[in-house]
């Protein structure tokens, strides 16, 4: 049977028929009654907004949950073609002459569609991070963000405070491409559908210890 909310005088007068009784209820309803007001649309509207997000990262993560123990150095992880998944080639020169950049966010090679600026410009504010080079003996060399800029190491090493923070900005990237429908690159995907960010930002591991290898990389670029 359904159920209709009916005024007071309604109930004592008897029974209606359906279509009357709707016809009644429809005609006394305020208009604010009859369409959501701008805050539940709004609500609303964030609300699904959000669950799309969730939706999308549970697919990745089942696409690519097989992803735990790969070897991220490997351009075929993504199960892609060589050409897609290094839009800027495999060393420096090579990612020059294609018009890409170096992004110390997140340590890769990335065309400008990957490149988010004022993410990695923010992140570099955060604080005076610092790089380190180990030479052959052993020892480190600290560098300018100028030297770390020119990504021409396969490998530099930073506090462990600065790969969590990249991994907690690496969240605010993905989440941004897959609002605005861009593309994003395959470190940022790898890092947090792999579980290595969440393990990261969970880790008690002293943020001041300066013993954190951060490899260079030249990931895909893509819509996901």
């Amino acid at each position: 049977m359904e159920n209709r909310d009916i005024s007071r005088d309604e109930a004592t007068t008897g029974f209606l028929s359906t279509e009357t009784k709707a016809s009644q209820i429809d005609a006394k309803a305020p208009l604010h009654q009859r369409w959501p007001s701008p805050r539940v649309f709004y609500s609303t509207l964030a609300i699904l907004s959000i669950g799309i997000l969730l939706l999308s990262a549970k697919i990745l993560s089942m696409r690519y949950h097989n992803l735990e123990n790969a070897n991220l150095s490997s351009p075929a992880l993504l199960d892609m073609s060589p050409s897609e998944a290094s839009p800027c080639g495999n060393d420096a020169n090579t990612a020059r002459s294609l018009g890409c950049n170096f992004d110390p966010l997140t340590f890769a090679w990335l065309p400008p569609q990957c490149y988010n600026y004022n993410l990695t410009a923010e992140f570099l504010q955060l604080q005076d991070w610092q790089w380190w080079r180990q030479r052959e003996d052993g020892s480190r060399r600290q560098l300018s963000l100028i030297n770390v800029m020119q990504g021409s190491d396969e490998t530099l090493y930073v506090t462990w405070d600065y790969h969590r923070q990249h991994c907690a900005y690496l969240w605010l990237k993905m989440h941004q491409a897959i609002m605005e429908g861009a593309p994003i690159d395959g470190v940022a995907m790898l890092d947090i559908i792999t579980g290595v960010c969440d393990r990261v930002l969970r880790s008690k591991r002293d943020l001041n210890d300066t013993s954190v290898p951060g490899y260079i990389r030249y990931p895909s670029c893509k819509v996901y």
